[in-house]
């Protein structure tokens, strides 16, 4: 195992027509993230293909079929986990799956828990929500003890070497020199 990196299905979207970090207007970094996909180096979960196959930006439909190997099995690391966090954010958890649509979220942050690795996603960190079921991605990784680094933003109470970590697409595109 290589993994260094599971990432949200709001990164991979990223690469599509007039979005931030399009495809055309970024190729070498695409290029680059793509060669780290062959090597193992980034992975992602089941939901994040559905969560891509389902989404109103059908562009990228080809992409899960051409990128399969992203997409790794759950294992018993990643359903302990699951349950551990589906049961310390438990109105987070039943708030959000009630949606009628795809929601990796909690498959993301149990993997990269298991795993000890960075999970990538491109969502807002929001801290200072007061509802629980209205937390992000990176809101949740941090109360689980993640070094999150997000929009220039970072953890203050956390070494940035604890392996379990939350970031961005930016973060990783300077992390693993995308841009080369």
């Amino acid at each position: 195992m290589n993994w260094k990196y599971v990432v949200d299905s709001s990164v991979i979207l990223r690469r599509t027509k007039h979005d931030i970090y399009e495809h055309e207007s970024f190729p070498i970094h695409w290029d680059n993230f793509d060669k780290l996909i062959q090597e193992g180096i980034i992975i992602s979960v089941p939901l994040v293909k559905d969560e891509i196959n389902n989404h109103p930006k059908r562009k990228l439909l080809d992409w899960p079929k051409l990128n399969d190997l992203i997409f790794q099995n759950l294992d018993d690391n990643v359903v302990n986990a699951s349950n551990i966090l589906s049961s310390r954010f438990e109105e987070w958890y039943e708030f959000n799956k009630e949606e009628d649509k795809p929601w990796a979220d909690p498959q993301l942050i149990a993997f990269a828990m298991a795993y000890n690795i960075a999970l990538v996603t491109q969502e807002g960190w929001n801290p200072n929500a007061t509802e629980e079921h209205n937390y992000k991605i990176p809101t949740i990784c941090s109360k689980l003890g993640a070094y999150c680094r997000i929009n220039n933003k970072e953890s203050e109470d956390v070494d940035q070497t604890t392996p379990f970590q939350c970031i961005d697409f930016f973060e990783l595109i300077k992390r693993e020199e995308l841009y080369k």
